[in-house]
């Protein structure tokens, strides 16, 4: 699934996978000092990765492209919930507050919201 166009991603290879497939880099203004690089996973899921060589901190974020208008009428708040349970726990984080200790521990924290049409 994996292809690598490395014109389009500013002449950096990457190794091929068939976990994700690099998109082209989006436009940026020329005053932009960071390297982005764009994928889409296995799942579908698309995603953007920002290089900031300035940046002292590490980020990570996520938007899926359904909200609470894609609820079915029968399970009103399903978008919500499901954000929630983002965070609830894992397999290493299997506590319900684990991975935020994890993250508070670290210098980090997490948020999230469910609009209309997207949950982030």
């Amino acid at each position: 699934m994996a292809s690598v166009d490395t014109a389009a991603n500013g002449g950096t290879d990457l190794p091929p996978s068939p976990n994700f497939t690099l998109l082209p880099t989006p436009i940026k203004g020329e005053a932009d000092w960071r390297d982005f690089r764009t994928l889409r996973l296995s799942n579908g899921v698309t995603i953007c990765l920002v290089h900031d060589p300035q940046a002292k901190t590490t980020a990570a974020g996520a938007t899926i492209a359904a909200g609470a208008a894609y609820d079915p009428r029968s399970l009103s708040g399903l978008a919500h919930f499901c954000e929630h349970m983002c965070f609830l726990g894992s397999k290493n984080y299997p506590g319900e507050n684990d991975y935020k200790s994890y993250l508070a521990a670290h210098g980090g924290r997490s948020n999230a919201s469910t609009s209309m049409h997207m949950t982030t």
